[in-house]
């Protein structure tokens, strides 16, 4: 009999002249990984401390016209197995480290033995076989590792505090040496699979079993292992039940406490709701140690008592940084004093689509009178035109364009107030024919020093790039998230024409680029009439939201496409949790002109302004 094609993916994954180590392979999840890898094409050896196991393995292979041999051993005999490999095959390419035994009891009940054998059978049995294949992984520059973790070892479960210390042990393991390998184009990604098997037969009923097959499991691991993967590593996957995802950690933006004053239980206290707040839009998905340090390293220097909740006064240096944005970084330009009263929230309001009907936005004597949250984006406009982009080649103002905006908001906006306003260099990036800068607007109220809120633009400037530049950014939380929609409908859609005169309207407000207002302007831009104000269309959407799903503390949106005034903006929104993801769409043209958007409300549950 010959094996049947795998039809799964195009172009077909294959092993051909490859040879796979599945340990623990005489059932369960290893049976199901050495069938798969046989159907592709590969040589497996298949492992397991149990004769019977493996060898039935290897004739139920052998008779499908697969190729296979058993290395009956210990897993922890990662030169034994390594010996058979090269024996019958002439070489070793992947290794599926997925041997296993469980030993549950309570924490007190368990006794020393149950420790140390499960603790050899998981991790002492991952190293060894590692270790024995990585000179040959190594020297033919070509290696693939899966390791077997577990939700246990993610998230612990009573009664198996020695295999939660295993499985953790192997993710930490699998991740260090993904790091050193990857130069060797050895790559090692870790699994937390949830399958039926004969080790969780011990634990699970039956019925629970039969419904997580291990080959729903196997073809994740068939990815992983393969050619086709040349980049993935140092990664941990919850696989189960035909559903698949990658896990990472996340870690709270947290809080800098100066330098030059005595750290005390007691200030930790004060600041415990900052130090352990995931929903304030500033967790970060740090990946590697380096970026885990790197926030605080930035602490170093906050002598000042200003700590990270207060301001920026971040260091935003970067060693993959060219000399000329090195020192573009460090010289700041002075803060630039901002003013607003009632009349210039109230022109704001009525330039986002604010109407007479609502008294709140557009009567300054209202009992409910408030700026609605995107003026945020208003004061910083001298600040944000007090960076200097001489620093990169070939720079012209006419080629730069507002790519992404985000908004973080620090409380509700004052109607009138004296402000300062401070701009920091953020980041800058080689896009090859384009350069991505990144500004950071600080706003703080003058009298008081609390900071108002803060804006980060993102602008790319055409024929800017190639500068030999750092090419891909930072997590930096909210700022940077993709924001995908689900793939379900809109829990709520807002319709809302926008006026003919709505860019005369709202460029009163600061914004005063001419492509807004003068045809002839506009034609040079390509365009055929003066288009909206890309940050009109932001406050219109994030007015949407306030009178949807509540108040927001942060708003971010990536522009894709232009309004012409006049035209109808349609807002779908998706609630997941805190956070609202939307896109924004003109009617008339089927296109989107908002995306990679979202804000984060002040709570899950918060109340619609209507």
């Amino acid at each position: 009999a010959s094996l049947p094609p795998n039809d799964a993916a195009k172009p077909e994954v294959r092993y051909d002249g490859k040879t796979v180590i599945v340990t623990g392979a005489g059932n369960g999840l290893g049976r199901a990984y050495s069938h798969m890898f046989a159907k592709l094409g590969a040589n497996v050896v298949v492992n397991d401390v149990s004769e019977k196991g493996a060898k039935a393995v290897v004739d139920e292979i052998t008779k499908a016209g697969g190729k296979a041999v058993a290395a009956v051993a210990s897993a922890e005999d990662g030169e034994g197995i390594v010996k058979t490999a090269i024996d019958a095959f002439g070489g070793v390419h992947v290794l599926i480290a997925n041997a296993g035994i469980l030993r549950d009891k309570s924490f007190l009940a368990m006794t020393e033995k149950e420790w140390d054998d499960v603790i050899a059978v998981h991790l002492r049995a991952t190293y060894k076989c590692t270790k024995a294949c990585w000179p040959i992984f190594q020297k033919q520059k070509y290696g693939r590792i899966v390791t077997t973790c577990s939700t246990v070892g993610i998230y612990g479960n009573f009664g198996q505090a020695n295999y939660s210390t295993a499985k953790a042990a192997i993710l930490g393991f699998t991740r260090a040496v993904a790091v050193e390998g990857k130069r060797y184009n050895i790559l090692a990604n870790s699994l937390a699979p949830t399958a039926g098997t004969a080790m969780t037969a011990t634990i699970w009923p039956q019925e629970m079993v039969d419904k997580f097959k291990p080959d729903f499991v196997a073809p994740v691991v068939g990815y992983l292992a393969s050619e086709a993967n040349e980049e993935t590593t140092g990664s941990l996957f919850e696989v189960g039940g035909g559903w698949a995802a990658q896990t990472r950690w996340q870690r709270a933006y947290g809080y800098g406490f100066p330098h030059n004053k005595e750290l005390t239980p007691e200030a930790i206290i004060s600041k415990w709701n900052v130090i352990t707040n995931f929903d304030d839009g500033r967790a970060t998905n740090p990946t590697s140690s380096q970026e885990s340090l790197q926030q605080i390293v930035m602490n170093f220097e906050n002598e000042s008592g200003a700590s990270s909740e207060e301001g920026s006064g971040a260091d935003y240096s970067d060693p993959e940084d060219t000399p000329e944005i090195a020192a573009a970084k460090k010289n700041l330009p002075e803060p630039v004093e901002v003013s607003w009263e009632e009349k210039d929230i109230i022109l704001y309001n009525l330039g986002i689509g604010a109407t007479e009907q609502e008294l709140q936005w557009t009567y300054e004597g209202s009992d409910d009178f408030a700026a609605l949250p995107t003026y945020g984006v208003i004061p910083p406009f001298a600040a944000n035109s007090s960076i200097s982009y001489d620093f990169l080649p070939n720079f012209n103002p006419a080629k730069l364009l507002h790519g992404e905006q985000y908004l973080k908001l620090h409380g509700p906006i004052p109607t009138s107030a004296t402000a300062l306003t401070q701009a920091h260099l953020v980041q800058v990036l080689d896009k090859g024919k384009a350069a991505a800068v990144t500004v950071q607007v600080d706003c703080k109220d003058k009298e008081t020093g609390k900071l108002l809120f803060e804006n980060e633009l993102t602008m790319f400037i055409r024929g800017s790039g190639g500068f030999g530049g750092k090419k891909n950014g930072k997590d930096r939380g909210a700022a940077t998230a993709a924001n995908d929609p689900p793939k379900r409908k809109p829990d709520a859609v807002v319709t809302e024409k926008t006026l003919p005169q709505q860019a005369a309207i709202y460029r009163l407000s600061g914004d005063w680029n001419p492509l807004h207002i003068q045809p002839e302007f506009a034609a040079i831009g390509g365009f055929d009439k003066p288009i909206l104000h890309g940050l009109c269309s932001f406050g219109i959407s994030g007015k949407h939201i306030l009178k949807t799903f509540g108040e927001f503390s942060d708003i971010k949106v990536r522009f894709t496409g232009v309004v012409y005034p006049g035209e109808t903006l349609v807002t779908e929104m998706w609630k997941e949790g805190n956070k609202v993801i939307f896109l924004t769409k003109v009617a008339e043209r089927k296109v989107t002109v908002l995306s990679a958007a979202a804000a984060t409300l002040v709570t899950a549950d918060a109340k619609a302004k209507l």
